[in-house]
C-alpha cells in the first residue's frame, strides 16, 4: 500500500514518536473550536483497557479563521496537554495543530490527515490489519466501546473491512431542542430503514463519529475526501462496496445535539434550523419515492445483457419519478457501460450498485421531492414505514420520542 502514501496521503508526518509494536487500534478526533474535548478523552478513558489503542487528536483550523477560534483553539490544546500529565491513561495520546488553507480546511480535511497519520503509523508498526476509527470532539461512548471494536476487529482477520457503532444521540434539557434531535434521529434512522425496505444493500447510519474502517482498505478507496461537511456519508459509500461490513450494536456512540452552523447540512445545522424557525415537525423523503424506487431494483436484474433499442420499454414499465429520473440522467448510457464490463450476472448486480451508490440514491430522492413527492413530517411517515417493515406488530404510537425507541430496539435487533 505503498502507493497511498506517495500519491494520496497528507505528506507530513505528524508524529516521529514509534509507534508501538502492539498498536491495532486507533481513534481519530477532529477538534475544531471545541470547548469539552475534555469530556470526550475522559469517555474514551473510561472504556475498559485494550492493549494496543492510540488517540490521535486534530486540533484545526483555517489559517485566516478570527481571533476567537485561535484562542479557543489554543486553550484546547493547553487543555489536553494538562489533562493528559496528570492522568492515568488507558491510551496513547497524540495530538497535532492543524493550519490549513481556506481551500482545505473543514472537518473532512482534519479528519483525512488524522487517518492518514494513522494508517502510517500501523504501515511503520507492521500492522497491515490496524483498525482505524472515527470519533468526534463533542462525542461520548459507552464504557465497553473499545472493547467491543477490538473484540469485532481482530487483529489476526483482514475481516470485516469496516463498520458503523450503533449510536443514540445525547438530548438536551430544553425541550423545544430536544423535541429537534428525537426528530432528527427519527429521519435518520427512517432513511436507512427505508432502504432496507426497498432492498439497498448498502443500508447502514453514516454518522461520522461511529465510522471504522481498516487501514488498507482505507488505503485501498483513496482514504478520506476533504469535504466540508458530508464527509462521512461519501466515506461509507465508498467502503461499503468493499463487501464484509457491520453493524456493531453491543455498544453506543453518543454525538452531540448542540445548534451549530459550521456546515451546511448534518446534526448541528438541523437543530440550528430548528431553532430559527421554530419548526414543531421535522420533514423528511415521502414513503412513496422509495417505494418507486424499490420497482427499479426488484427488476434490476431484467437490465443485464439488455441492448441499447430495448432499455426504454423496460424504463417506460416503471413508476413516472424513476422513469423521468433516468431519462434525465442518461440511463441508457450507463447501463450499456455497466452491461460491457459485466461478464455475469453477479458482475452486473455489483456494477449496477456501484452505479446506484449512495450519491446517486439521494440524488434521486431530491429530484423526486423536487418534482413528484413532497417531503412529509418524519412522524407520519416513520409510522408508515412500520406498518409496511413490521406488518405484525402494533405499532400505535403517538410522540416522536416513542417511535424513536421502537427504531431504535428495531436497529439494534437489525
Amino acid at each position: 500500500m505503498k502507493t497511498y502514501f506517495e500519491r494520496y496521503a497528507n505528506p507530513i508526518t505528524l508524529f516521529n514518536d514509534p509507534p508501538a509494536n502492539s498498536l491495532k487500534i486507533s481513534i481519530v478526533i477532529p477538534c475544531y473550536n471545541e470547548p469539552d474535548i475534555i469530556s470526550s478523552l475522559v469517555s474514551l478513558n473510561n472504556c475498559k483497557p485494550v492493549v494496543g489503542v492510540e488517540v490521535i487528536v486534530i486540533v484545526n483550523e483555517e489559517e485566516t479563521c478570527n481571533d476567537e477560534v485561535k484562542q479557543q483553539n489554543r486553550i484546547t490544546l493547553a487543555q489536553i496537554e494538562t489533562w493528559k500529565n496528570k492522568t492515568s491513561l488507558n491510551y496513547s495520546l497524540l495530538t497535532y495543530h492543524l493550519i490549513a488553507s481556506a481551500r482545505d480546511a473543514g472537518v473532512g480535511f482534519a479528519r483525512k490527515v488524522g487517518m492518514d497519520e494513522a494508517a502510517r503509523r500501523f504501515e511503520r508498526a507492521n500492522c497491515d490489519n490496524g483498525v482505524i476509527c472515527c470519533f468526534d470532539a463533542d462525542s461520548t461512548c459507552a464504557a465497553n466501546y473499545i472493547e467491543s471494536v477490538s473484540r469485532h476487529f481482530p487483529i489476526n482477520s483482514p475481516k470485516p473491512n469496516g463498520a458503523t457503532v450503533y449510536y443514540e444521540h445525547s438530548l438536551p434539557d430544553d425541550n423545544s431542542l430536544k423535541e429537534g434531535i428525537i426528530q432528527y434521529e427519527l429521519h435518520l434512522r427512517y432513511y436507512v430503514n427505508a432502504l432496507r425496505l426497498i432492498g439497498y444493500p448498502y443500508a447502514h447510519q453514516t454518522v461520522g463519529s461511529s465510522m471504522i474502517v481498516r487501514s488498507g482498505i482505507y488505503q485501498k478507496i483513496g482514504g478520506m475526501n476533504k469535504r466540508k461537511a458530508g464527509e462521512d456519508f461519501y466515506f461509507l459509500h465508498r467502503v461499503m462496496p468493499t463487501g464484509n461490513f457491520i453493524d456493531i450494536k453491543d455498544t453506543v456512540i453518543y454525538p452531540s445535539a448542540r445548534i451549530s452552523d459550521r456546515v451546511p447540512f448534518g446534526t448541528g445545522k438541523a437543530m440550528h434550523k430548528w431553532q430559527q424557525e421554530n419548526s414543531t415537525d421535522y420533514l423528511t423523503y415521502n414513503l412513496l419515492s422509495f417505494q418507486d424506487l424499490k420497482n427499479l431494483f426488484i427488476k434490476s436484474e431484467s437490465f443485464f445483457e439488455l441492448k441499447l433499442n430495448e432499455v426504454e420499454e423496460q424504463v417506460n414499465k416503471l413508476p413516472v419519478s424513476i422513469r423521468s429520473y433516468l431519462k434525465n440522467n442518461e440511463f441508457d448510457k450507463a447501463l450499456m457501460r455497466i452491461n460491457s464490463h459485466s461478464k455475469n450476472r453477479a458482475t452486473f448486480i455489483n456494477k449496477w450498485y456501484q452505479y446506484f451508490d449512495g450519491f446517486r440514491v439521494l440524488k434521486y430522492l431530491h429530484y423526486a421531492r423536487d418534482n413528484y413527492y413532497e417531503n412529509k413530517p418524519v412522524l407520519g411517515q416513520a409510522a408508515a414505514l412500520a406498518q409496511l417493515r413490521w406488518p405484525t406488530e402494533t405499532t400505535k404510537y403517538v410522540t416522536a420520542a416513542d417511535w424513536l425507541s421502537f427504531y431504535q430496539h428495531k436497529d439494534k435487533e437489525a
